[in-house]
């Protein structure tokens, strides 16, 4: 859960911005919104709600420590094409591996930990989950973007009267490289044999 924090905070708190500079306006969002989009949005979300469901029992099926797998692959291709896009439709279609990849961790490496916690410690490993999914990544993960853009060459903006560097595609390619370890902590457990519960 550290790594795959880590990893996702190299690139997330600077999103909107990179987005920005491809060309993607906020505040031009509302245009986008017409009576179509309204129609289908009630259907999208349904939609999606039903992928959601459908991956879980997938899930339960085959076993997180499988399906680990193919989430982790797609993330880090996702934010390896992200790593190259360099127009909002190129990464749109990045999107679509990385957001899935996201999500599915996100999902999974959460549920591995209740699984394993003590039900009569519930609050104490909750405390120390957040100090690994929160703490340590919002320090760490950002810092790690930083030092990339700055390594790249990119501009510099002004955050709270600080100086940062202008988010950059390589900060995609650090989070995959991150993402990746995540496989070294799910094999050590697999050789450990703790991954035995889920059968």
């Amino acid at each position: 859960v550290g790594i795959y924090s880590i990893a996702v905070q190299i690139f997330f708190p600077y999103l909107l911005i990179y987005l920005g500079n491809l060309g993607l306006k906020v505040e031009d969002l509302g245009q986008y919104l017409t009576t179509p989009v309204l129609i289908a949005a009630p259907f999208v979300l349904i939609g999606a709600g039903a992928l959601i469901i459908g991956a879980g029992k997938l899930i339960d099926k085959i076993g997180k420590k499988n399906f680990v797998l193919v989430a982790s692959v797609l993330f880090v291709v996702g934010l390896i094409i992200a790593g190259f896009a360099d127009t909002l439709g190129a990464f749109g279609i990045a999107a679509i591996p990385l957001l899935t990849g996201y999500a599915l961790l996100g999902i999974m490496l959460n549920s591995t930990v209740r699984d394993y916690t003590p039900e009569d410690k519930t609050g104490l490993f909750q405390g120390i989950r957040m100090i690994f999914f929160v703490l340590i990544p919002m320090v760490v993960g950002p810092a790690i973007g930083d030092a990339v853009c700055k390594a790249a060459a990119s501009g510099v903006y002004f955050e709270n009267g600080m100086e940062k560097y202008e988010p950059c595609a390589e900060m995609f390619l650090a989070a995959g490289i991150v993402s990746i370890l995540i496989l070294i902590p799910l094999i050590i457990l697999r050789k450990k044999g703790i991954d035995k519960k889920e059968d």
